[in-house]
């Protein structure tokens, strides 16, 4: 059991850094229920707790071992008699990516493949992998903002309530002193329930601090003819919320496919501005900078090795949509700078209805995170909001700090530009309280 733990607390921190990557600075479940009839079933039969009842449906009876497969944004596997469908929310991850995922988790496990050979994405081949190794196989990854749900499959020769029951309970106790083996913080594993295709059902609540962010996860199992699927719910806002994943699942035979629809894709000149004579220009947001022939900007290639990501379409599209925040300009004028960060505007989930609503997370966060920074560092800190008056016709709201550094006095004025889509935050850096009411004149709204 010890080596089977060691293998799939690998599986778990590949799932946890998948995670982090996504979520960027901000917690909290993105996503809502892809479809309201999703939920609405849970009255079929339920084979994953483990028992050899004979009022299985029809179809898992019949099906032979299977890894599963995608119907447009739904995964579907008969043998296991579960199916959940994700909508645009979440970046599934595709076959070749998760084969290397896979081996990705698996060279850190010496032997964990040894006498595998080469997989092709096919139940055949997949079955003979799990029947000589004892590590998991990602059959369906999905990653959202802060969040992320796989499935995984392995071969565990299990075929008793009894057996069941004890790889529950040592599963549980195990996975608590691998992370702590493994040196994490707050770590905790312990036995619980989660409603699953509408019925209660066992689980593990596990959680995790990476990186300084807690991780909560809720990990169901449900087995069949020696096969264990593994599903794992994670995200950084709580077990409620992981919970709310998994009434996304139903029977197989009532799965409800989700199309693929055609995401918004923001040209990149959008996102991050363009400079012409002197002028930014940002038409995400609304407004220009009016800098100067004295204003010197940054070029793109440079915002790209600052951030270390490219800022290509595809990647700037899926930054944002995770919740990132992308610094799209930096420009230094007489000695002052300004720095301007983009996000995208989040969509929250109230009982099924998106609203928008992080702005007033970040502005805090932002507020919390620059006192913190001055008190640090510096003398006779003062934080106030900026007067209505100073904030000309771009900004919706904004604050100033200062204090003394050293002998030297440090201003710096962060303004908040808001449109439907998009949320920005200009940080104004300058020698003086009157170099940064100079600086926030130089913003222009652009007239539609």
């Amino acid at each position: 059991m010890k080596k089977l733990l060691a293998v799939v607390l690998a599986g778990v921190l590949c799932a946890a850094s998948l995670c982090l990557t996504a979520c960027g600075t901000q917690g909290g479940v993105s996503q809502g229920n892809p479809a309201s009839d999703i939920t609405e079933d849970g009255s079929g039969s339920e084979v994953s707790d483990g028992t050899a009842d004979n009022s299985q449906s029809n179809l898992t009876e019949a099906a032979d071992f299977s890894i599963g497969r995608m119907e447009g944004r739904t995964y579907i596997n008969e043998f296991f008699d579960f199916y959940c469908a994700l909508d645009n929310n979440w970046d599934i991850m595709s076959e070749e990516e998760l084969l290397a995922l896979y081996y990705s988790t698996a060279s850190s496990i010496p032997g964990a493949t040894q006498g595998v050979g080469a997989i092709t994405w096919d139940d055949a081949s997949i079955k003979s992998a799990l029947e000589n190794s004892e590590l998991d196989i990602p059959v369906m990854t999905a990653n959202g903002k802060a969040t992320t749900l796989s499935v995984m499959i392995k071969k565990t020769g299990l075929s008793s309530e009894k057996e069941y029951e004890d790889f529950l309970n040592e599963y549980a106790t195990g996975l608590e002193v691998q992370y702590a083996l493994s040196g994490m913080q707050g770590a905790e594993a312990k036995l619980s329930t989660v409603t699953f295709k509408g019925e209660e059902h066992d689980c593990i609540d596990s959680k995790i601090v990476l990186s300084g962010q807690t991780l909560y996860q809720k990990i169901v199992f449900v087995h069949k003819d020696g096969y264990c699927a593994t599903i794992m719910a994670m995200c950084t806002s709580g077990y409620e919320d992981a919970e709310t994943f998994f009434t996304w699942f139903g029977d197989a035979e009532d799965a409800v496919i989700i199309e693929e629809a055609q995401e918004v894709q923001y040209e990149v000149d959008y996102l991050i501005g363009t400079v012409e004579e002197h002028i930014y220009t940002n038409e995400a947001l609304g407004f220009r900078f009016e800098g100067g022939e004295n204003c010197q900007y940054a070029t793109v290639e440079e915002l790209q090795a600052k951030a270390g990501k490219s800022y290509d379409k595809d990647t700037l599209n899926k930054l944002l949509k995770w919740g990132n925040c992308v610094t799209i300009a930096e420009a230094e004028l007489s000695g002052n700078s300004f720095d301007l960060m983009l996000y995208l505007r989040d969509s929250e989930y109230e009982n099924g209805v998106m609203v928008r609503g992080n702005e007033e997370l970040i502005i805090e966060e932002l507020k919390v995170s620059m006192k913190d920074s001055f008190d640090a560092y510096c003398e006779d800190v003062e934080m106030v909001d900026c007067a209505e008056e100073n904030l000309g016709e771009v900004p919706m709201c904004g604050f100033d700090i200062k204090g003394n550094l050293q002998g030297t006095g440090k201003y710096i004025r962060i303004l908040f530009i808001q449109n439907d889509d998009f949320f920005g935050c200009i940080l104004i850096n300058g020698a003086s309280e009157e170099d940064l009411q100079a600086m926030t004149d130089l913003l222009v709204k652009i007239e539609e």
